[in-house]
């Protein structure tokens, strides 16, 4: 598996790897990618940053491995060496998160200066000033950024420096100043911390590296992230990038510019740059510097070259961008880009102004800006009259760096600022210059003033991004921090005076001045229309005031959606007074007359606001804070309050304690109050409906129609209570007022108990509300208040990103939420839904609630066009993914017949098979189900027919289940039949009825009964409400009978069952059999279609009757229903039940699973016909007694037709024992002791197999079937055909075919009139190649085969992407091996064949025996009375072209070949490789469809846009159609070859279809890997370790000669030597894979490419063997004979000499020594002998010890004398003979 890649070179990504390179990285690749002059360098990804920390904040050795060997191939790239001291690297080290963080993280420029390279660069540039600049500014940043120094003291340094010289300006420093400044920083280092300044640059590069890693988690970055809503899990990535300098003289620069004003939107070029300086004095405001078209005058190509490339970035990107640039001895060099943070003004017109320009359309302009920005131009500007009366006071000017108006006190910190804010006060922050620490401070202030700094200043840029105001660059005013003050023009400002500062001007001015809300107009009011024509939520306010709801109507408000009744108490002493008379009241008379004097203000105070509103709708919600909170806290205040009230403090304050809550948050507040105190709900309901009246009389065409809101609800009965007080109080004033006036009355739902009974709620409530704050609040557990403080400790320990309060939690609330909505439509489907929290007005929020559907969102006055902007762009994002759905949706459509006649046969394992496809897959499936008539639709229709029945007000109030049964019932029936099935004592199945099947005798059966139960039948509410009582006085009496039920479901647990219905209703969805849910949870399976149908099942609990089973969910009211069938949970047929199900004479499994039996379930027809009054008594059937329905019999006798009804399951081919468990709804326990008594001992993950698994199933009465895979890719790819009525005729595709060196290129270069053959090595093809031919004016195209064994897979490929093959066999050669390979794949393609005889020119050529020979593989020729068309050629001669191509023409008119041009494009992949210069190329043949340049395509596992396009000939085309091969740029990686491609809508779209290829591909790779061991063959694999492995690297230039030659070496393995390819690639070879192969002692085999300069200095150095070849014949060859060296050795045996003893001595310690003569050839020491007797071997050994005369010899030849000793041999004689022999390796042949 290919390790991960944790460094990139620029030139390998793209603008669109943002996630893994930063925004930075992403941007330089893209720049680099688009040919702008980017200095070279690489990435390292957030993904290394990520690993830096879970490292325990350390580089790994493999992360830090690769970026060496990138900054080895900077190197190489750049001539230059870091260290070097002939020509030294020099580079940047930045940081660049997937965000724009603007100074919030850290940067080193200059790296890789040390105290040797710093001379060889003054020597260079001959400029020994700027060698020293540019060290003193490494050593400043590595000090302060890496090792953490105070940046201060180097600025003092600096200042000492300056001023003993006598100047002001770091500029007019000299070289020798450099000289100093440089030594002295060094010096500061080692004093402070105790070591030389590092003077090697690899140390340097790695510190670097790690300091910016460490940046991400400083604390301003992370207050920026809070502060922006960043997770903390992106990290950041690294920039490694060579220096360029701006500072080497006057024809040198650096600069920061827009392609529009960031603060007006202006279509203009906006920056400033400076001459002779580096990046970071222009934006920290070192020196003030010049507007950037003074450039086109200082450096007027520079200047020209950067505009060309502004136009061209503006255009590429459809933004504004940002960027930063230097140029250098007058080039030019583009640092970086980005969208541009800009005001909200500007970025209003930007958007306007783009569209107008068809930069983008007006969705993609809305998407363009941040609706937070808009809260900018909502602020406060300065009275324009207020204003002229201030001209006098300006006291200085500066830069107008990001507009507004601001006045407050002088502060000179961040920490001041923060702490006078913390107390209320407004604040402005001075500074000589902002840096990234004063952040915080910066957050908080009303404005800042900066002394130095320009437009693109820290300051400036950080406050347009946080909609601050800010005046830059003021150098009239000089700071004296240490004594807290400012002096401008003689006059002295101290910190705590007032000032006031104009953003838009750059003015100053003394003193406050009064400022005025801003107004919508000119853009905002253009923009804000599209934004109301573009979205779907309506907007409301939150306003507690008439004054509010004005303001909000002109920021765009279309109502109320919360009136705090509460918040008008505070207005006036005489209301707080009332209201506390109210909270000290001891009796109901006393409240009441508090109340008669707070109802008139609260009256006017409503009529207030709805004459603001103009008779829009406005929500009113009751009194919901707990009382206490209106007395007094101090003790002074109680007495002054005690006296106003007339009571004494001792009462006041005995009122305080007996109110005092200990959790005021779910205290006695909200409905409950009113429920006390009934009267406070009804003053309140009095003064909103007398109001009302009073503006509806007054404003005639108004109708307006208030909305009354009841908090906290949490019981329905609850908001039954407080509506009753509402309706009949309400009616009573309308009554006696003698009008006609509507109300309604809705809930907040703000406690998670009522999102999850929403249905009832529904009943009475007329809309919800959702209380966000309150609802995150009792989700999480928390109080908004105390969390405080402990939030830092979860953010710091990274339990929260961000405040959870700051959006709404999707995760958790937002379930509730989405529960809410979808339970409240189910009962009421034109409930009125919104939110009315401070949620409302944020837009993460709001995409959200879009989603979910509510019909308004509701917020603050201010955050009303943020609202109305965040709608818009939530509508935007849903219809473009509404859209991508739906367009994958319906491409999917392949599988669906196949799998509804699989379906149709087995039921279960369709839905199963499902199951198994991912969900893209699973979706088209089920969409074609209604087409089946299966239970879905059925319950889809009965939906509808009830949705569009007369249903009166009162009817309704309907269930989840109820809205999707067919029943019309009247609301007092489901009552009863709710009430019912909450009580524990009311029967559950009072009378039986036949349970019916699929079968269509048993429906008709059914049809004919004369007693039928109808839903829709009438029933009388007297007995309806008697059987209430009954139902009631059950409850009362239910304590027996439901500990019984709790001890039944206890047992059912411990069975592994679960009794409880509202958990079964829950986890149905989960569960393998439950079919009848659709995805939302709901039941799509009408219950009494089912029963009609005959698919309904008896319900049983543990065998026995359900009179204990109770529910509350209301997906169970189906229990009290006159349904006419049983209670089943997903019992049909769909779920493996067989026809003829019983409760009676077989062993059944219910809906869960569990098995029940005959003997056990003998009370089972008690659960039939539930409703049947005859059959049903007010306690409920009597115990134990099978009811007597007259209908019972003929169901016996149907079940008794069926004796083997059992259950069905789908399993693998291998499971564990506890997913085999959890299938069999079984303890895993149970399974294991089963297994445990026949011998084996296993655990809950044992796996078992098929038939393992079978046996105990069987045991169970279950039958197991094995799962069916379902091919996910070719789902996927699969796609139904064209209408004919739009295919066109399209030129046919030929595929050249044939054995090796048969002519076939030559042949095509016949037809073509090319030379193709000359480019390949040896004559042999060895690529696939397509072409285009004209014959007649009648298109061809060509496909090129190889012909070489090594190159099946391409003639495969070839065979499957054609419609005719031409089959060309050599007149001289006959039918070879390819031959009839390449025969096979044509005719397992399908494939016509037409057989070319080529060389017919050749003396030895034989046409007839090549048609006979081709006969044999049933290609017989047409003159033999054949169908196959032979036409004898010569590519040499052009003998018989032409009539070639007329058969082809021929054979494909015939053929009728067709295809749809307008459609979206579809082929395959020929070849693909990896350019250098171009990146991934992939040529393609189209097969259906047209494809565009532009176009979004996957291939496999690559995706991307096709950035361009060629034809066969090279030429560039925009468009190619079917049959057209081209060649493609623009995928992300190189595709396999013979991959489908696909256009797609989008990109998004696109990168889903490589995902998913790249999920399956790993799931088929596991699968195929997955090793399985057993003692059988241990010792086999255990042996096979002595086989030897060859392990080969492979890089070809293309990826089909990959699998070609990675197929033919794999050929070559042996039982001796394995051939492995470790790694097989496309491209050149690169550094990594010869570190590869030095680290697996691999040999690395180039085909067709050539290695890097740096790879081959690494193959040199690790003495990696790296061969290159042309033809793979070659390769092939040198492989088998690395093999042979590898093979154990052959050794023969070889004769080298005789001798004959003549005389033996003995010698102690040595044994006898034969004293022998050499008669022939020569004995040499340590060779072996052979010693004979008489013609016997008496000894075969080795020879110890040859001597002459006492002496140690090599060797002894003929006819001389010597001493032999054998080893371990002393019994010789006298003339034995000697044969000396060696052991020889024998080549292998």
């Amino acid at each position: 598996m290919a390790t991960k890649k944790y460094v990139y070179k620029f030139s390998e990504g793209n603008g669109s790897m943002r996630e893994l390179l930063g925004g930075k990285g992403a941007n330089l690749a893209e720049m680099s990618i688009l040919g702008m002059p980017v200095p070279d360098g690489f990435t390292i990804t957030t993904e290394a940053c990520n690993a830096y920390y879970a490292d325990g904040k350390k580089i790994n050795k493999n992360i830090m491995d690769e970026i060496h060997k990138h900054v080895e191939m900077l190197q190489k790239a750049t001539g230059k060496k870091l260290g070097g001291l002939e020509n030294p690297l020099l580079v940047s080290v930045r940081s660049g998160a997937r965000a724009s963080m603007p100074g919030m993280m850290d940067t080193i420029l200059n790296l890789g200066m040390n105290d040797e390279v710093v001379k060889v660069v003054e020597e260079k540039s001959g400029n020994k000033r700027f060698a020293y600049d540019s060290y003193r500014r490494f050593v400043q940043m590595f000090s302060d950024v890496v090792m953490g120094l105070s940046k201060s003291r180097f600025e003092e340094i600096i200042d000492e420096v300056k001023e003993k010289k006598g100047v002001t300006q770091d500029i007019e420093l000299d070289a020798e100043d450099m000289f100093e400044l440089t030594n002295r920083f060094k010096a500061f280092y080692k004093k402070e911390l105790k070591e030389d300044f590092p003077q090697d640059p690899t140390v340097q590069l790695e510190r670097a590296i790690e300091a910016v890693f460490r940046s991400w988690n400083n604390d301003r970055a992370i207050f920026y992230r809070k502060m922006n809503d960043i997770p903390s899990s992106w990290g950041t990535a690294v920039n490694v990038q060579t220096m360029v300098f701006g500072n080497m003289g006057d024809d040198c620069g650096t600069g920061v510019a827009f392609t529009r004003n960031p603060a007006t939107g202006e279509r203009k070029l906006f920056g400033e740059y400076l001459i002779n300086a580096q990046g970071e004095d222009v934006v920290a405001g070192i020196r003030t510097p010049s507007p950037i078209a003074e450039l086109k005058k200082a450096m007027p190509k520079a200047y020209k070259d950067f505009t060309d490339i502004c136009a061209r970035l503006e255009k590429h990107y459809h933004d504004m961008q940002d960027m930063e640039f230097t140029i250098e001895h007058g080039k030019l060099f583009m640092l970086q880009t980005r969208n541009a943070k800009r005001t909200a003004a500007a970025a209003l017109k930007v958007a306007v102004d783009m569209e107008k320009e068809g930069l983008v359309t007006k969705d993609q302009a809305l998407l363009m800006v941040d609706p937070k920005q808009l809260d900018d131009l909502l602020h406060p500007q300065f009275d324009a009259d207020d204003l002229k009366k201030k001209k006098n006071d300006v006291i200085a000017k500066g830069l107008a760096a990001s507009p507004g108006a601001a006045c407050g006190e002088i502060v000179f910190t961040a920490e001041e600022a923060k702490t006078k804010a913390t107390m209320g006060r407004k604040v402005i922050l001075v500074r000589l210059e902002t840096s990234p620490e004063d952040i915080e401070g910066m957050h908080v202030s009303e404005g800042i003033l900066t002394v130095r700094g320009g437009m693109t200043s820290h300051a400036a840029v950080v406050a347009r991004g946080m909609g601050a105001c800010c005046v830059s660059g003021c150098g009239d005013i000089k700071v004296n921090e240490a004594k807290l003050q400012f002096t401008v023009k003689g006059e002295v400002f101290k910190d705590g005076d007032i000032i006031s500062l104009d953003g838009s001007t750059g003015l100053v001015y003394r003193g406050e001045i009064k400022t005025v809300p801003a107004t919508i107009s000119g853009n905002f009011k253009k923009f804000m229309q599209w934004a109301d024509e573009r979205r779907t939520m309506k907007i409301r306010t939150n306003a507690d005031t008439p004054e509010d709801a004005a303001r909000a109507v002109s920021f765009g408000a279309e109502g109320v959606g919360l009136v705090r009744t509460e918040h008008m108490f505070f207005n006036s002493p005489e209301r707080i007074k009332a209201i506390r008379e109210l909270v000290v009241a001891q009796n109901v008379e006393q409240r009441q007359i508090a109340l008669k004097q707070l109802e008139p203000m609260q009256q006017g105070d409503f009529e207030g606001i709805f004459e603001a509103m103009g008779g829009r709708s406005v929500t009113i919600r009751l009194l919901d804070p707990p009382l206490h909170e209106f007395l007094p806290k101090a003790e002074a205040e109680s007495l002054e309050v005690a006296k106003a009230l007339g009571i004494s403090v001792e009462d006041l304050m005995a009122a305080a304690a007996n109110l005092h809550e200990f959790n005021p948050m779910m205290g006695h507040r909200g409905c409950r109050l009113d429920v006390t105190y009934p009267e406070i709900g009804v003053m309140q309901t009095r003064a909103i409906i007398k109001a009302a009246i009073n503006i509806n009389k007054k404003h005639r065409g108004w109708k307006l129609v208030p909305e009354i809101m009841v908090p906290l609800v949490g019981e329905k009965k609850e908001l039954d209570y407080v509506a009753q007080i509402i309706r009949t109080t309400a009616d009573e004033v309308i009554k006696e007022a003698g009008v006609k006036q509507d109300y309604k009355i809705g809930t907040m739902i703000e406690i998670p108990r009522a999102a999850l009974n929403a249905d009832e709620l529904a009943e009475t409530a007329e809309f919800f509300s959702f209380g966000t704050n309150d609802l995150t609040q009792m989700t999480f557990g928390f109080s908004r208040d105390d969390a405080g403080k402990f939030l830092d400790d979860y953010y710091s320990k990274h339990i929260y990103d961000n405040d959870p309060f700051a959006h709404v939690d999707v995760n958790g609330v937002g379930k509730l939420i989405s529960m809410a909505c979808e339970k409240g439509r189910s009962t009421r489907k034109d409930i009125h839904l919104g939110v009315c929290g401070e949620h409302g007005g944020d837009p993460v929020s709001i995409e959200f609630f879009q989603r979910v559907g509510l019909t308004y969102v509701s917020c603050s006055p201010y955050r009303v066009p943020i609202a109305r902007l965040a709608a818009a762009q939530a509508a935007i994002r849903a219809d473009v993914k509404s859209s991508v759905v739906a367009k994958k949706t319906a491409k999917k459509t392949v599988a669906k017949k196949a799998t509804k006649k699989v379906a149709a046969k087995k039921p279960v394992a369709k839905k199963a098979t499902t199951k198994t496809v991912s969900k893209k897959v699973a979706k088209p499936v089920a969409k074609k189900a209604p087409a089946k008539k299966t239970v879905k639709p059925v319950a889809k229709k009965a939906t509808k027919k009830t949705s569009e029945g007369d249903v009166s007000k009162h009817t309704q109030n309907k269930s989840a289940g109820e809205e999707k049964n067919k029943s019309d019932m009247p609301k007092d029936v489901k009552k009863e039949a709710k009430k019912q099935e909450t009580s524990a004592t009311v029967e559950k199945a009072p009378v039986s009825k036949p349970v019916e099947n699929t079968v269509q005798t048993a429906v008709e059966e059914k049809k004919a009964e004369p007693v039928k139960e109808n839903v829709k039948e009438p029933v009388k509410p007297r007995n309806v409400y008697a059987e209430m009582e009954a139902a009631k006085k059950a409850k009362e009496n239910a304590a027996p009978i439901r500990n019984i039920f709790k001890e039944r479901e206890e047992r059912d647990k411990a069975r592994g069952k679960d009794s409880r219905s509202q958990n079964r209703d829950q986890n149905r969805d989960k569960k393998p059999f439950n079919r009848d849910k659709d995805q939302k949870g709901n039941f799509k399976n009408d219950r009494n279609q089912r029963g009609k149908d005959g698919e309904g099942r008896n319900r049983n609990f543990a065998g026995k009757d359900n009179k204990g089973f109770s529910s509350s969910n209301d997906r169970n009211k189906d229990f009290s229903k006159d349904n006419g069938n049983n209670r089943s949970f997903g019992n049909n047929k769909q779920q493996g039940f067989k026809k003829n199900d019983s409760a009676a004479g077989v062993s059944v499994l219910d809906g869960l699973g569990k098995k029940t039996s005959n003997r056990v379930n003998k009370n089972n027809f008690k659960n039939n016909n539930k409703n049947d009054k005859k059959h049903r008594t007010e306690d409920g059937p009597a115990k134990g007694k099978v009811s007597k329905h007259p209908f019972i019999m003929p169901t016996k006798q149907k079940v008794e037709e069926v004796q083997d009804d059992i259950k069905e399951i789908i399993i693998p081919e291998t499971i564990t024992i506890k997913e085999f468990a959890s299938k069999l709804k079984l303890q895993p326990s149970t399974i294991v002791k089963k297994l445990f008594l026949k011998g084996q001992i296993v655990t809950l993950n044992t796996e078992l197999t098929f038939e393992q698994a079978e046996e105990i199933a069987l045991e169970y009465d279950v039958i197991c079937t094995m799962e069916e895979k379902v091919d996910v890719i070719g789902e996927l790819l699969a796609e139904e055909d064209d209408p004919e009525d739009t295919l066109v005729p399209r030129p046919p595709v030929v595929v050249v075919m044939g054995h090796v060196d048969h002519g076939k290129t030559s042949l095509l270069d016949a037809i073509r009139k090319t030379n193709v053959t000359s480019r390949e090595a040896g004559g042999i093809t060895q690529h696939i190649g397509a072409y285009m031919v004209k014959i007649n004016g009648e298109p061809i195209t060509f496909l090129d085969t190889p012909g070489h064994e090594a190159f099946t897979a391409m003639r495969m490929r070839g065979a499957q992407a054609t419609d005719i093959a031409v089959l060309v066999v050599a007149a001289d050669d006959g039918v070879m091996p390819q031959t009839v390979e390449a025969i096979n794949h044509a005719k397992a393609a399908g494939v016509e064949i037409i057989v070319a005889i080529n060389k017919i020119d050749r003396p030895a050529a034989n046409i007839d025996k090549v048609k006979q020979e081709l006969s044999e593989y049933e290609l017989i020729p047409e003159d033999w009375g054949g169908s196959t068309i032979f036409v004898p050629v010569s590519a040499k001669t052009g003998e018989g072209i032409s009539n070639l191509l007329e058969m082809i023409i021929l054979t494909a008119e015939v053929k009728e070949l067709k295809a749809n041009p307008n459609r979206k494009a579809r082929g395959l992949v020929i070849e693909a490789e990896l350019d250098k210069g171009k990146g991934p190329v992939a040529r393609i043949l189209v097969q259906k469809g047209t494809l565009h340049v532009g176009d979004f395509i996957a291939a496999g596992a690559c995706s991307g846009k096709v950035r361009a396009m060629m034809n066969d000939k090279g030429v560039k085309v925009k468009s190619a159609g079917p049959s057209t091969p081209v060649e493609i740029l623009g995928l992300d990686s190189v595709p396999n070859a013979g991959e489908v491609f696909v256009a797609t809508e989008n990109d998004k779209e696109a990168k889903a279809f490589a995902a998913t290829f790249i999920s399956e591909s790993k799931n088929k790779l596991i699968e195929d890997t997955k090793a399985k061991l057993s003692l059988d063959d241990l010792f086999s694999q255990i042996k096979a370790g002595n086989v030897k492995e060859l392990p080969i690297v492979v890089k070809a230039d293309v990826q089909g000669s990959v699998e070609a030659v990675k197929q033919s070496l794999t050929k070559l393995s042996n039982d001796e030597v394995a051939v492995k390819v470790i790694h097989g690639g496309v491209g050149a070879i690169n550094e990594s894979d010869v570190v590869l192969a030095a680290a697996s002692n691999a040999i690395i085999i180039g085909f067709n490419v050539k290695p890097d300069q740096m790879a081959k200095a690494t193959a040199e150095r690790e003495n990696v063997d790296l061969r290159l070849y042309r033809v793979i014949y070659q390769a092939i060859e040198d492989i088998e004979s690395a093999m042979k060296g590898m093979l154990e050795p052959i050794y023969e045996e070889k004769v080298i000499g005789h001798a004959e003893i003549r005389q033996i001595f003995k010698a102690s310690g040595v044994g006898n020594i034969a004293g022998s003569y050499v008669l022939d050839g020569k004995f040499v020491r340590g060779c072996k002998v052979r010693i004979t007797r008489d013609g016997e071997q008496i000894f075969d050994g080795n020879l110890a010890s040859l001597k002459r005369f006492k002496d140690d010899v090599k060797e002894v030849a003929t006819g001389y004398e010597c001493g032999l000793v054998f080893e371990k041999f002393n019994d010789i004689k006298e003339f034995d003979q000697v044969e000396a022999y060696d052991m020889v390796e024998v080549p292998r042949k």
